[in-house]
């Protein structure tokens, strides 16, 4: 029974240690073929890092050749720039030599630019109100470097202009009036002194003015000149036509300060009114209407007014004694709001409180509508008068704007 039981247990035993030995093999040939795997794949790996160094190797020598090229570059640069160098400071003490007489030329240009612009304003006619050469003296301004060119073509501008400073010329030109329209004259230049034009039919004759001291620029008027003047205008016109040497007195403004104040001190009522267009009329009108209604108004209250506070404290003090009778027969010969009011209540005074509380509202009903007649009228005619003056103002300004354009 023991040797049975001791040969079984021998027996397990055995069978044990066999499966042990065969899982060991196993795993020591799984360990083996991962070694060769790995031995294999780091062989790969290793030729794949030498390609790559032998690459970066041939980059770093790529790069050190490129490296060199561009020093050598460098220096050539170098060496070129020190020449540039000495060759702009040679044109630049060149350029230096030059420039001063270029620049006073230039500032002396725009100078003369700048000062023939102020003195184009002035002028009516000639060679300075062409748009041609406006143009050109505003280039001139405008330049930051002004063109050869354009020194050659000013010189020139100002030897015209001086010539035409010391003659006397009849010319055919487009002007706006005063009124602003656009009309052919015939204008007589002399110099820069003054300019006169006579229009194709004969009947109107202006001159040239110079705008007030705090402006700029011309005007045409035709209203300062008496008939004398217009006459002496009108004969040398006629004189010029058929170039007869003879002498012939015109107006000149040598103190060239005329203002606008000078032509309303010529301007009488008559004229003020008519200056002032059509709105006039209604406007002139609304104020004779308004001023009626007013003046009538205040002589009514003024005589209904007067006096109402001492005659109704008088009939107060005779009522607080006992005198009504005398206080009513006072008060209805007195005239006035307050006299008929106060005189009312004391005709009722036998009906008692209500009864003359009630007169006086009457009363006051029938007094109110006198008292407050042409109210309405003067307050309508106190709105349209604004209005008119504002239609009388636009119209000016559309006016205005038409002359401008």
């Amino acid at each position: 029974m023991w040797f049975i039981v001791a040969t079984s247990a021998s027996m397990w035993v055995g069978t044990v240690d066999g499966s042990q030995d065969i899982d060991i093999e196993l795993e020591l040939k799984q360990l083996i073929e991962k070694e060769h795997s790995e031995k294999e794949k780091l062989l790969k790996d290793e030729a794949i890092w030498k390609d790559d160094l032998d690459r970066l190797r041939d980059v770093r020598k790529q790069i050190a050749r490129n490296v060199l090229e561009l020093e050598l570059k460098r220096g050539r640069l170098e060496l070129q720039v020190k020449q540039l160098d000495d060759i702009v400071l040679v044109e630049r003490k060149k350029e230096e030599s030059n420039s001063d007489a270029l620049n006073d030329i230039y500032d002396f240009s725009k100078l003369t630019a700048e000062e023939m612009s102020i003195y184009s304003r002035e002028q009516p006619v000639g060679l300075l109100a062409l748009e041609s050469n406006k143009t050109f003296i505003s280039r001139v301004i405008e330049s930051n470097d002004v063109a050869a060119s354009y020194v050659v073509r000013l010189v020139e501008l100002v030897g015209q202009i001086h010539e035409e400073s010391s003659s006397i010329v009849l010319m055919n030109e487009t002007v706006r009036g005063p009124d602003g329209i656009q009309q052919e004259v015939e204008v007589i230049q002399v110099g820069h002194i003054g300019a006169y034009y006579l229009t194709q039919q004969n009947d109107r004759v202006g001159i040239a003015l110079d705008s007030p001291r705090d402006a700029s620029g011309f005007r045409w008027n035709e209203s300062m000149l008496s008939a004398t003047e217009s006459a002496q205008i009108i004969k040398a016109v006629e004189m010029l036509r058929d170039r007869i040497p003879v002498s012939v007195e015109l107006p000149v403004d040598v103190t060239t300060i005329l203002t606008e104040i000078d032509l309303a001190g010529r301007m009488g009522l008559r004229q003020w009114f008519l200056f002032g267009g059509l709105v006039m009329y209604p406007l002139a009108g609304v104020a004779v209407l308004a001023i009626a209604m007013v003046g009538q108004r205040l002589w009514v209250l003024n005589r209904e007014g007067r006096g109402g506070s001492s005659i109704a404290r008088t009939a107060i003090k005779m009522c607080r004694e006992g005198q009504f009778d005398q206080a009513a027969e006072q008060l209805k010969q007195s005239r006035g709001v307050v006299p008929r009011t106060l005189y009312a209540c004391l005709s009722h005074r036998d009906q008692g409180q209500h009864a003359m509380e009630d007169r006086i509202q009457e009363q006051l009903l029938y007094e109110m509508p006198r008292l407050q007649r042409f109210l309405r009228g003067i307050a309508v005619l106190a709105a349209v008068a604004p209005l008119l003056g504002l239609l009388g103002t636009v119209t000016d300004i559309i006016q205005t704007f038409g002359v401008i354009k």
